[in-house]
């Protein structure tokens, strides 16, 4: 079990009500977070798979959102991967917003 997913699952003991309405509430959380040495190629699979359930999801806003004020930099979370969610915070703190 990688680091992020454990990572994952001590950040559910205050899970917000989206949380149990999200399209992957009933996927395998490890289509979500990178597991150890995962080659490039792999992870750009596992990033699309996990995008395409993202992009279904009714909550995506929510989980976007709340992975930024967060700062939850492990994962795909609103359909945002660990760089693009980096990006968006390094960007906030630029700008001072954060």
């Amino acid at each position: 079990m990688s680091e992020a997913y454990e990572y994952f699952e001590s950040s559910q003991s205050d899970e917000n009500e989206w949380e149990r309405r999200a399209a992957c509430a009933s996927e395998d959380p490890e289509l979500f977070f990178a597991p150890d040495r995962e080659r490039s190629e792999d992870r750009e699979r596992r990033q699309a798979k996990a995008k395409e359930i993202c992009g279904r999801c009714a909550v995506r806003r929510e989980c976007g959102e709340s992975a930024i004020q967060t700062h939850k930099v492990y994962g795909i979370w609103g359909g945002m991967t660990e760089t693009e969610i980096k990006i968006i915070l390094r960007n906030l703190r630029t700008n001072g917003s954060q």
